[in-house]
């Protein structure tokens, strides 16, 4: 029973940062240790489902987690099917993620290619 609370099933894990305020738990040593599970579990496969679990649960946290992970590993996640069903709030903070840390010369690069 413990393993599956350590590595829950694919997509319950989505919801595990919420678990706590669901459930009316508000120790901070359980959110914590929510929050440090899923970190730990995100993966470029499972990244999208977990932003807009993020999102519907406001967990901005774990939001802001994955939005690090999706412009870090954006060649990979923008092969993944998965990124045409997000919704278009989602799309643009996925737009807004990669234009922040895009540096200045980098613009100015890509603004030489067009």
């Amino acid at each position: 029973m413990w393993r599956l609370w350590m590595y829950p099933p694919h997509g319950a894990g989505c919801y595990l940062f919420a678990a706590p305020y669901y459930y009316g738990f508000y120790n901070n040593r359980l959110q914590a240790y929510c929050k440090q599970n899923l970190e730990m579990n995100v993966t470029v496969q499972n990244v999208l489902q977990i932003l807009e679990a993020a999102d519907k649960t406001q967990a901005l946290d774990m939001k802001r987690h994955c939005l690090h992970i999706i412009v870090h590993q954006f060649t990979k996640v923008s092969k993944l099917p998965t990124l045409r069903s997000l919704s278009q709030q989602l799309l643009l903070d996925i737009i807004d993620s990669l234009a922040s840390h895009i540096s200045d010369k980098q613009c100015a690069e890509l603004g030489a290619d067009i």
